[in-house]
């Protein structure tokens, strides 16, 4: 992709070792411009430039790199003599050394040599680029870290998240880098380190779900972690890591799943929510299950209007959220609601339960409200779902018959509950459970 032309300064050289130099060949993507003179008068600082000058050249190499700029090569031809006696600041000033007495095959050993170190740093440049290029297109943030968990290069991506340059993130942790205070990285909070461990000890690609506190807040993030080993592939030098923001995406999952499992009105459960919860949540817990309704609800919409039968039904959920919030509260539908209480049946605790929600139904500004319920409750594990709403349904059929604002309890009417009732009263109506 790219092309380079270089420019090689020829400084005091013999004839015949310029003449060896001018005539090879350049390499792929590369072509060549010499300079010939007997003294340096620098460069300009123009990158790609190469200076090969003879020790014979009454300038120190330190003076030559000031001319010829950081970026550029410098080769020093000299004798075994003069090389040493150049300073050690001289030394850090070059790049090579070619050693006298110079042969053919000799001069063209050392340019092959410079011209491949040259190419290799402009395919390193190349390769660089490339990378830089690729991962800060990403949205998603990309950092690669060494074995202790300082970042050795991340993109924008990662830099917008944090809050700070690529510069101020090289070489530091997480501890500086998202933030964090003292206390919250001593305790382990908000760190990611240990799913770095994980990624290096199982020397794979690994996935998390992990939580970082960052500049705007507590971010979700979905993560990828992969190794980078040695040459030899034996050896974790560190992790490539690539992290999603998911925090929207689930919070609109989240959102998304409410609408699913919510009655709009109430903002209980709904049936679909509860059959998921009961089916799940069971097992071979006791269960306790309250079914009611508003008494004489059609009453309510047909003398004071929807709207007020809707606010009454709100009215009933917050009685209930009051007064049995540690059971699973669930809008069937119209004025119909059922409270699930996975724990044994406890008749003095619903006797107050339920008062105490009569009272508060029985404040509703616009007309007293009251609730008719029935209760069954087993701690057989063969009674299914389908059964504990019949046989709750048909208590509360008959606390209807009772007068209103009463309770039933069908166990203590019809004794313990018995497993498939409900599916023996559908088949019997010619219905399938």
């Amino acid at each position: 992709m790219y092309h380079c032309e270089l420019t090689i300064n020829l400084i005091g050289l013999e004839p015949w070792i310029t003449k060896i130099i001018v005539n090879m060949a350049p390499l792929e993507r590369f072509t060549h411009k010499f300079k010939v003179s007997p003294v340096f008068a620098g460069v300009g600082h123009l990158q790609d430039q190469v200076v090969i000058v003879d020790a014979n050249v009454a300038m120190a190499p330190g003076m030559v790199r000031m001319l010829a700029g950081s970026k550029n090569d410098i080769i020093l031809v000299g004798t075994t003599e003069q090389i040493q006696q150049l300073k050690k600041g001289d030394l850090a000033s070059l790049d090579d050394l070619w050693t006298k007495p110079l042969t053919e095959d000799l001069v063209r050993f050392f340019f092959a040599r410079l011209q491949e170190h040259l190419k290799a740093a402009k395919d390193a440049w190349l390769n660089e680029t490339y990378l830089d290029d690729f991962i800060d297109t990403l949205p998603d943030m990309v950092w690669f870290k060494d074995a202790k968990g300082a970042h050795l290069k991340v993109n924008n991506a990662f830099c917008a998240a944090v809050g700070k340059s690529k510069r101020d993130v090289q070489g530091r942790g997480h501890y500086y880098i998202w933030g964090l205070t003292k206390e919250q990285y001593e305790k382990g909070e908000f760190v990611c380190m240990e799913t770095e461990q994980t990624v290096m000890d199982a020397r794979r690609t690994c996935i998390f779900d992990e939580q970082v506190l960052a500049k705007d807040g507590l971010r979700q993030l979905k993560t990828y972690k992969t190794p980078i080993f040695s040459e030899t592939g034996t050896e974790v030098l560190g992790t490539l890591g690539i992290a999603r923001d998911v925090t929207v995406e689930k919070q609109y999952k989240q959102m998304i799943l409410d609408m699913a499992n919510t009655d709009d009105l109430t903002g209980l459960a709904n049936r679909r929510h509860f059959i998921s919860y009961f089916g799940e949540q069971r097992k071979n817990q006791p269960v306790t299950m309250l079914y009611l309704d508003v008494d004489s609800f059609k009453q309510i919409n047909d003398s004071f209007g929807h709207q007020t039968g809707d606010e009454a039904l709100v009215a009933v959920s917050y009685a209930l959220k009051e007064n049995f919030g540690d059971g699973f509260i669930t809008r069937l539908g119209g004025d119909e609601f059922l409270i699930t209480l996975l724990m044994p049946f406890n008749l003095q605790d619903i006797k107050i339960r339920l008062a105490h929600m009569q009272e508060s139904l029985h404040m509703f500004a616009v007309t007293p409200l009251s609730s008719s319920v029935g209760i069954a409750y087993t701690n057989n594990a063969a009674v299914t779902l389908d059964d504990l709403l019949y046989y709750s349904d048909a208590a509360l059929y008959e606390a209807k018959h009772d007068g209103k604002g009463r309770f039933c309890i069908y166990n203590e009417r019809h004794g313990e509950l018995k497993p498939g009732q409900a599916k023996a009263n559908a088949a019997a109506k010619g219905l399938t459970v």
